[in-house]
């Protein structure tokens, strides 16, 4: 935590770990009893390649440079009301990528993310795109959840501004000319 070579992006994850990861085992603890002992073993990685093949990246160095990937993550049926989303879809920065083993069950892989959020309800959409700001909420989740590898640019006229580039481009022309 004191190393002055950590990014901001990193502190974060390490401050917001413990209290993240009591809140998504409750469940767990719930069904053991009194006395019951709990062995955890904890792996954290800079980068774990997704299901459908993309690469999502945590580190303080890849070619020299800090790298924390961006996500969208689908939610459930059930919570699309409890969250301002775009086409069902909330956006997250992933702050640290870990793999939990608990009194030798199958391993937990998840991701800790701060989510994004619009900047506001009246104009969400800048340039057609969403206009979000990063939040104060952190969370633990299922690295299966995530979705995709997004790109979200700093808006440059505020410092907690974003803009998802969501341009699709499968609905882009190319234009080649020669000369």
């Amino acid at each position: 935590m004191n190393d002055p070579d950590l990014e901001k992006e990193m502190k974060p994850g390490f401050e917001k770990f413990l209290e993240c990861l009591d809140v998504y085992l409750e469940i767990y603890y719930q069904n053991l009893s009194e006395h019951e002992k709990i062995d955890m073993i904890f792996h954290i990685y800079g980068g774990v390649t997704l299901k459908f093949g993309s690469i999502m990246r945590v580190t303080n160095k890849f070619h020299k440079k800090p790298i924390f990937s961006n996500i969208a993550v689908e939610m459930n049926a059930n919570e699309i009301f409890e969250y301002t989303s775009d086409n069902n879809v909330c956006f997250a920065q992933v702050l640290l990528i870990t793999e939990i083993i608990m009194n030798y069950e199958e391993p937990m892989h998840l991701a800790l993310v701060q989510w994004y959020d619009f900047t506001s309800s009246v104009n969400p959409y800048l340039y057609e795109c969403p206009l979000l700001e990063k939040t104060n909420i952190f969370n633990l989740i299922e690295i299966e959840a995530i979705n995709d590898i997004i790109h979200i640019i700093p808006h440059f006229i505020d410092n907690n501004e974003f803009l998802f580039e969501s341009f699709k481009f499968d609905h882009m022309l190319l234009m080649i000319s020669y000369s």
